[in-house]
C-alpha cells in the first residue's frame, strides 16, 4: 500500500504544476498571467506543508514550466498507508480553462496499482495576478477510508 500512496503523492507533485498549467486564458499578442515565477508552501496532513516553486511560461493558451516542491508534506491515506513526499522537481505543460481565465475546476484520473485513483484541482489566481490559490482532493478507493486534500498558497516572485 505505502507504493501505491507513493505513487499518488508523486501524481500530486505533476497535479501541484497542473494548478498552474491550467488556469488562465491568455492573449496571442503578450505572455498571459501566469507567466513568471511563484513560491509558496503547500500543506497536508498533520500540519505539515513543504516550499513549492513554479517557473512558468504562458503564451497563448499554453502554460509550460517546471514545479519544484520540498520536503516536509504528509499525507495520510488511512489504511492504504502514510508517506512523507520527496522532494521532487517536474516540468510541466498544460493548456489553460477557456472562459474563466482566473478558475480552475478540473479532474484527472491516474492509475496506481491497479486501482483508479482521482484528483479533483480547482484553483484561483487573484484579479492583480500576483496570488495562486488551490487545493487538490485526491479520492481514493473507499476501503482507504478519508479522501486526503492538500492545499496551496503561491505568490509571485519580485
Amino acid at each position: 500500500m505505502k507504493k501505491i500512496l507513493l505513487s499518488i503523492l508523486l501524481a500530486i507533485v505533476i497535479i501541484s504544476a497542473g494548478t498552474a498549467t491550467a488556469l488562465a486564458a491568455g492573449k496571442p499578442a503578450h505572455p498571459g498571467p501566469y507567466q513568471g515565477q511563484f513560491s509558496g508552501f503547500v500543506s497536508g496532513d498533520h500540519n505539515s506543508r513543504a516550499p513549492i516553486a513554479l517557473d512558468l511560461t504562458h503564451e497563448d493558451d499554453e502554460i509550460t514550466g517546471k514545479v519544484t516542491i520540498g520536503e516536509g508534506l504528509f499525507i495520510d491515506g488511512g489504511v492504504c498507508g502514510s508517506v512523507s513526499v520527496p522532494a521532487a522537481e517536474q516540468m510541466v505543460t498544460g493548456n489553460t480553462a477557456p472562459g474563466h481565465p482566473d478558475q480552475l475546476d478540473t479532474e484527472l484520473t491516474f492509475n496506481v496499482s491497479n486501482l483508479k485513483i482521482t484528483v479533483e484541482l480547482e484553483g484561483h489566481i487573484s484579479e492583480d495576478g500576483e496570488k495562486i490559490e488551490a487545493q487538490a482532493k485526491i479520492d481514493l478507493p473507499w476501503l482507504c477510508g478519508r479522501d486526503p486534500v492538500i492545499v496551496g498558497a503561491l505568490e509571485r516572485d519580485s
